[in-house]
Parts: structure tokens; C-alpha cells; sequence
């Protein structure tokens, strides 16, 4: 399965800055290619993704809703998507056990709220 990361970031460049390294390291351990969608920041945070080389995209239409819309549309390539967020509420740790699921299912969620959630 050919699967991609989508990071949906705006303004997040104090906390992607935070998790880049770890999360660099995880994927490339898992062998995982990885894109942002950007909402159009104005942190520096494109500064960032350019001295990085990392590959990202810009939104069309605000919104996060609209984020994962356009990065279905322009990644119809791939089998899956995981969707992540920089902020800290995600654990890059966590992408393996996804990619587990994206195998046997056709959608992933991810719950705090469920039991054995926020772990």
C-alpha cells in the first residue's frame, strides 16, 4: 500500500518546530513519505518547510475540513492518508499502529476518548 502522511499545519511553527526532528526520524523509519497542507501561514512557517525542503502545499479554501478535501484531491495516488496534526496531541509513535489498520479497513479514527485513548 502506498501510504503518505498529511500534516495540516497553520501557524504552528513554535510547535512543528517542536516535533520535526522525532517526527523525521519516525517516518523514515517507517518508511513513510509525509506533505503538508498549509493554511496559509504567516508565522514563518513556510520559511521552514523551504529550508527544511520539506514538500507542502498551500489551501485554496480555509478551514480544516477543506485542508483534508484538497489533500485527498491532490494526492488520488495513494491508498491512504494519515492525517496529523503538529500541536502535540498526536503521538508520531502512534503512525505504525495506523498503517496496521489502513490495511484491513477503509478508515482510521483516532480516539482520547475511548477506552485505552491518551495513553
Amino acid at each position: 500500500m502506498k501510504i503518505e502522511i498529511c500534516i495540516l499545519c497553520k501557524n504552528e511553527l513554535e510547535s512543528f518546530r517542536k516535533i520535526y526532528l522525532n517526527f523525521l526520524k519516525i517516518t523514515k523509519r517507517l518508511g513513510l513519505n509525509f506533505f503538508i497542507m498549509d493554511g496559509n501561514s504567516t508565522d514563518g512557517l513556510v520559511n521552514f518547510y523551504k529550508k527544511k525542503n520539506i514538500k507542502y502545499y498551500t489551501q485554496n479554501i480555509p478551514g480544516r475540513g477543506s485542508a483534508i478535501i484538497q489533500a485527498f484531491q491532490l494526492r488520488k495516488d495513494l491508498d491512504g492518508l494519515i492525517f496529523f496534526s503538529p500541536d502535540g496531541n498526536e503521538d508520531p509513535r502512534d503512525l505504525k499502529m495506523f498503517i496496521k489498520y489502513l490495511k484491513s479497513y477503509d478508515l482510521v479514527i483516532a480516539s482520547r476518548m475511548m477506552k485505552g485513548g491518551g495513553k
